[in-house]
């Protein structure tokens, strides 16, 4: 249920903000794979750490949580590395996840 209320935010979000890629802003980074019109926020992102900030809300147990977390900020990162994002769409989008998380549980 939250990752689709999480999918409909970013949407919105997307198409209120307008951000173009950094690809299409800037002549020095390249482009590494296709994506979409905007940049923020970071649809991948959003939902990697939807599911990880619900599953700390839900277990809490560290060892657990570890790995889950490493793989949500690995796909942030590589957000950035592969140029469709900037790393201020990322952080942005933490954020959101982790208050769209609050008010669920």
């Amino acid at each position: 249920m939250i990752s689709f209320f999480a999918t409909v935010v970013a949407y919105l979000l997307k198409y209120a903000f307008q951000r173009p890629r950094p690809f299409k802003n800037h002549q020095d980074v390249s482009q590494l794979m296709e994506a979409g019109n905007f940049s923020f926020p970071s649809g991948h992102t959003l939902i990697t750490f939807t599911i990880a900030f619900g599953l700390y809300f839900c277990f809490q147990k560290k060892y657990f949580l570890i790995p889950i977390f490493v793989w949500a900020f690995a796909v942030a990162y590589s957000r950035i590395v592969l140029g469709v994002n900037y790393p201020s769409d990322t952080i942005g989008i933490i954020v959101i996840a982790y208050v769209l998380n609050i008010l669920f549980f």
